[in-house]
């Protein structure tokens, strides 16, 4: 548009059929981009910042009752994490694959699994190898000493 004003500048865009299409265009899509990326946004929240560690003091070595280890259990469940664990297994279970880690760098005792995971990622992991993930907690079963953390919507980083 070569003209300087605005009014000038919306004349010309209504005497040409392609530029008003080009804004309404604009119009109609500006809203629907900003609402898309506000939903992914509240989708996948900023991880929490607590390690395994964390939590299973926080749940389980903090002297708290059943009924107060539950409901910890519970408030920790849909939160976000992003932490690091060894590969222990990796297994076909349901309709994807199912990922045993250890907590951390050191290959040890599983700590935590991720759930349904593509085959393209579960087939490039390998026992020993460290891994950063991020992932959606869906539930947290008692162990022996602490729990074991199951993750589902995980993603490989």
């Amino acid at each position: 548009m070569e003209n300087d004003s605005i009014k000038d500048m919306w004349a010309e865009a209504k005497a040409s059929k392609p530029k008003m299409i080009f804004l309404a265009l604009i119009l109609v899509a500006a809203p629907i981009g900003i609402a898309t990326q506000a939903i992914k946004l509240l989708d996948h929240p900023a991880p929490i910042s607590a390690s395994y560690n964390d939590l299973m003091k926080q749940v389980y070595l903090s002297g708290k009752t059943t009924a107060q280890k539950q409901a910890e259990k519970n408030s920790l469940i849909g939160k976000r994490i992003e932490w690091t664990g060894t590969v222990l297994d990796v297994a076909p279970a349901g309709g994807g694959y199912t990922v045993e880690l250890s907590d951390g760098t050191k290959r040890a005792l599983t700590d935590l699994f991720i759930e349904g995971l593509s085959e393209t990622d579960a087939l490039s992991l390998s026992p020993g190898q460290t891994i950063r993930f991020e992932g959606t907690i869906s539930r947290i079963e008692d162990g022996m000493l602490t729990g074991y953390v199951y993750l589902e919507n995980a993603e490989i980083r």
